[in-house]
């Protein structure tokens, strides 16, 4: 078999194209790539996927636009579905949020599609309330906090409310998650007259459920 690993970054995801002989070279010749194999009585050429290749490149260029472009072109096997996640990952560690979102809707996660489109939007106000945020609004607390909510890390989303003196946000972070122990535990900490109420109000919903 010949094994093709289109994208370094994912060493798991390799297309196999079975083949009755040896590789003895690769031609690059008019816009396309062909391995050459010896079969014996002759020798074949198996040409490789130039959309992935162009991919590859685009992601080593850290073009992202460019790589999505390409992968939308693409059905989506198992090999592309492990290069859209990837590509996904470093979108929104560069904070691309645009191209992270069209990522998700092409693996079908909508939720986080949608997730990512609001937070966006989130970005363009932050930017219009302050003219000197850098990168878009994407620096915004706010903006970072969802972020971090998005990915899960919800402790981290809570460090950055309350550094910026936004201990309401904070609360109301762990009660959308039914977490009412982490709740009270930043009213305590803060030293919130509310504590005491909201105490109260998680033994009735504790009673209700």
């Amino acid at each position: 078999d010949l094994c093709v690993w289109y994208f370094i970054d994912t060493p798991d995801c390799v297309a196999i194209v079975p083949i009755k002989g040896d590789v003895e070279d690769i031609e690059r010749s008019d816009g396309k790539t062909e391995v050459i194999v010896d079969e014996g009585i002759h020798t074949v050429a198996y040409g490789l996927d130039e959309s992935l290749i162009e991919f590859g490149t685009a992601m080593e260029d850290n073009d992202f636009e460019k790589a999505c472009e390409l992968l939308e072109q693409i059905t989506i096997t198992p090999e592309t579905e492990a290069m859209w996640q990837n590509l996904s990952q470093l979108a929104l560690q560069d904070r691309k949020l645009h191209i992270a979102e069209r990522c998700f809707a092409a693996l079908g996660d909508m939720s986080k599609a949608r997730a990512l489109n609001r937070i966006g939007e989130l970005a363009q106000r932050a930017m219009g309330e302050d003219k000197v945020m850098s990168a878009e609004g994407y620096q915004h607390y706010s903006v970072r906090a969802q972020l971090e909510i998005l990915n899960k890390n919800f402790k981290a989303a809570e460090g950055i409310y309350l550094e910026r003196g936004q201990t309401k946000e904070a609360i109301e972070l762990w009660e959308d998650l039914f977490r009412f122990d982490e709740a009270i535990a930043v009213c305590e900490a803060k030293q919130s007259g509310d504590a005491q109420k909201m105490r109260k109000k998680y033994y009735e919903w504790l009673m209700e459920t």
